[in-house]
């Protein structure tokens, strides 16, 4: 069960009032990158956490949101224990930390403010230095001892000579509460959590002394709180080789008790040098298990962590600015005793996490639950911060503590690419000609016109019916601004017809420009060709001077419609002659054309004999002129 505790060090913008309680803190450190001999400076991170009487040092959930520094005012700075000459050689005189750090915790019930913070410092290679918060203000009223004009004092050793094959060590640390209910006259074994980031290391834990050494210099770990006279002379503590600290207490009265230790690391087992030495100094309360508010005497615990389900111990990933919202569930020891349930939760938090102030039951009323609610900031990013709670009953028993780390992440970023898809609708004209022949008769049909809608994707959709040839033109600028013209007219059905054809005929090498034909007709199409018509109709063809030798061409008519409207394509694809396509716009359905006039323009060539003498057209026109000789 571990506690992770952080401690730093800045100015504090809340008032603080002579005669502070103090309730007990820690000091650790860690360097912050691997150095080698060549490295002039090390940066280290100096971890502070302090809990105080709130009624001395208040906290709001106000005060955490916002991060404010709290602390005592008047003992501000860490202090060097070392000699003058350690200290100024070590650079710590001219950037000395504060004790003031950020509020990160309150308890309303118990009266408690807990603080902590992280800071950053930078001292010369192979330093070898003692610092210490001290105060002379006092620690809680206490049951056992008074030590109440004697303040506190809390050593840190910190060397940074590098270790062979290791670099700059790394302190030991701890996740001890700084508060455990211990029932009184009853023998209670405390387990101390200890880890190192060096795992070969061996941890040790000792009392603290009113006249220690560290580092050869004698120091005064322990002001107010050594346990001479805070503790009953029964206590016990016990050292284990594998990292283990053990307290064992009987407290003999119902109130507060303080413990002051060492947590040291050396080497080997066999070794005696401390690599480093750090202080932790918590509360014992005594609570009367004797006469309890219900009969259940089972410690609650906690479960589980929601939203994501973790264990004791288990990592859960956060990133910068990303907000993270969990619940603690913690279980009363006696599920069936529906009169005992989960009074207060004691936690450890990151800084600017918010903790709902009470515990709220669930459905199951065994079961209680506390909110948390948290945004990291970019100071943060790339740190473990680890959170750990304790779960106390109505009758004082408590849980044991549960913790779990947040790894902190790069903030997340959400990127929305725009992309503006621009679509161009192009109006093109397919003009299908569909030639059905007999033996003695030809007939020629025009039909169908489509529109090809074409958008950045190239997608082209073509819709038409019965195409035989489709030949398809883009419309000239000139066209675009007479469709505009028709479509402002109101009418209600618009056909665009434009014809640019192109006959290759197979044993031809000469490309004859095509004669484009709209015939308005209703005959049936096998009706026989009736020789006996004494004039063919020669208007069917027209000669017509070559527009290549004037400058206007008019010699084409209107269809007697008077709703019809005239558009006019010319296609200047056979440079040898021109072509020309008259389109009419019917108010009326295509599929019932007029059959009373038809007009055609051909080649326009003034002599006949340029016709194609393939044609149907022209073979037609040629037998009728030769019965017509004498």
């Amino acid at each position: 069960m571990m506690f992770v505790i952080f401690i730093s060090f800045t100015l504090s913008s809340i008032t603080i009032i002579n005669g502070v309680h103090f309730r007990g803190g820690m000091i650790t450190w860690e360097p912050v990158s691997s150095v080698t001999n060549a490295s002039p400076n090390i940066t280290l991170l100096i971890h502070q956490r302090y809990a105080w009487s709130r009624s001395h040092i208040p906290c709001t959930q106000t005060n955490i949101f916002n991060r404010d520094l709290i602390g005592d005012y008047s003992f501000n700075p860490i202090v060097c224990l070392s000699s003058s000459t350690q200290c100024n050689s070590a650079d710590y005189n001219s950037q000395r930390i504060s004790s003031d750090v950020y509020c990160t915790d309150i308890n309303l019930i118990l009266g408690i403010s807990s603080s902590s913070r992280s800071q950053s410092l930078s001292l010369r290679n192979n330093t070898k230095l003692v610092l210490a918060f001290k105060g002379n203000d006092s620690w809680l009223s206490l049951t056992y001892g008074s030590p109440a004009g004697e303040g506190w004092s809390l050593p840190v050793f910190i060397d940074l000579t590098l270790r062979p094959g290791i670099g700059i060590n790394h302190s030991p640390t701890s996740t001890m509460p700084l508060r455990i209910n211990i029932p009184i006259g009853i023998l209670t074994s405390i387990e101390i959590p200890m880890s190192d980031n060096n795992v070969n290391d061996v941890i040790k834990c000792r009392w603290a002394k009113s006249a220690g050494t560290i580092n050869g210099l004698s120091v005064d770990e322990c002001a107010g709180a050594c346990h001479s006279y805070t503790l009953p002379s029964t206590v016990q503590l016990r050292t284990f080789t594998k990292n283990r600290c053990q307290l064992n207490v009987t407290l003999p009265y119902v109130g507060y008790y303080i413990v002051a230790l060492q947590i040291e690391d050396f080497s080997s087992n066999s070794s005696t040098i401390a690599l480093s030495s750090v202080p932790l100094q918590f509360v014992l309360y005594g609570f009367d298990s004797y006469n309890t508010r219900t009969t259940c005497m089972t410690p609650p615990r906690i479960t589980n962590m929601s939203p994501f389900p973790t264990s004791n111990g288990g990592n859960i990933s956060v990133t910068v600015n990303g907000q993270y919202y969990g619940v603690i569930v913690a279980q009363t020891g006696c599920v069936n005793d529906t009169e005992t349930y989960i009074a207060n939760f004691i936690t450890k938090s990151p800084s600017a996490m918010k903790t709902s102030s009470f515990p709220y039951a669930q459905n199951n009323t065994s079961q209680y639950s506390m909110e948390l609610q948290w945004t990291p900031t970019i100071d943060q990013l790339g740190s473990t911060l680890t959170f750990c709670a304790i779960a106390i009953d109505v009758n004082d028993y408590s849980s044991d503590p549960f913790c779990v780390n947040f790894i902190v992440g790069p903030e997340i970023t959400t990127t929305t690419d725009t992309t503006s898809t621009v679509t161009v609708t192009t109006t093109v004209t397919t003009s299908t000609l569909m030639i059905m022949t007999t033996s003695t008769t030809s007939t020629v049909v025009a039909t169908t016109t489509a529109t090809t809608s074409i958008s950045t994707t190239e997608t082209t959709t073509i819709t038409t019916s019965q195409v035989v040839t489709a030949i398809t033109s883009a419309l000239s600028s000139d066209d675009g601004r007479i469709l505009a013209l028709g479509l402002g007219l109101g009418l209600p059905l618009i056909l665009l017809i434009s014809l640019l054809a192109l006959s290759t005929i197979g044993a031809v090498n000469t490309t004859k420009s095509i004669a484009c034909q709209t015939i308005e007709s209703n005959n049936d199409k096998n009706q026989a060709f009736d020789r006996s018509i004494p004039d063919y109709r020669t208007q069917y063809v027209k000669k017509v001077k070559n527009f290549r030798n004037e400058s206007s061409f008019n010699e084409q008519r209107r269809s007697p419609r008077d709703d019809s409207f005239i558009f006019e394509s010319f296609s200047t694809f056979d440079p040898n002659g021109f072509n020309a396509t008259t389109t009419s716009f019917l108010s009326f359905s295509a599929k019932n054309p007029s059959t009373n006039h038809v007009e055609y323009f051909g080649n326009l060539e003034t002599n006949t004999n340029s016709l194609p003498t393939d044609s149907i057209l022209s073979q037609a026109y040629s037998k009728q002129q030769a019965q017509k000789l004498p």
